[in-house]
């Protein structure tokens, strides 16, 4: 119980002080990278994976309160990505949109396949995903 305590206490301070560096990813690889995280409810990861902004907007307890509760208010049990498409790039190349698909499969067992997409932004030549989603 201590070892999970110190876990949990470790990542929460890792993400506070701006969380593991990342190595320079695409805007593919960076959306890839955040899906991959919320595909296995990693959380932290997801968080860092963020635009300066959005982290700048909420911080990452919050940002975890409002994943857990969409997944509990959709009994969302499980994510799964199905795909992830090239990034398309705005003419600055500062901003992009990613295309994924992800099965989703709810608490009754019931599996839908969503087709959405992640923008995401360059500052400081590194892509972080903009949060909360733009609709």
């Amino acid at each position: 119980m201590r070892r999970f305590v110190l876990a949990v206490l470790l990542a929460f301070w890792l993400v506070a002080c701006g969380g593991t560096p990342q190595p320079s990813l695409g805007a593919k690889e960076t959306a890839e990278a955040f899906l991959k995280a919320m595909e296995g409810r990693d959380l932290a990861t997801a968080y860092s994976l963020l635009s300066p902004d959005s982290q700048a907007t909420i911080p990452a307890e919050k940002f975890q309160e409002m994943v857990e509760k969409a997944w509990r208010d959709t009994q969302i049990a499980g994510f799964h990505i199905e795909s992830v498409q090239e990034a398309v790039l705005t003419a600055s190349g500062t901003r992009a949109s990613v295309p994924y698909a992800a099965s989703l499969t709810t608490a009754d067992g019931a599996r839908t396949v969503v087709y959405n997409a992640l923008s995401l932004v360059k500052v400081n030549e590194r892509w972080g995903v903009i949060w909360p989603p733009v609709r």
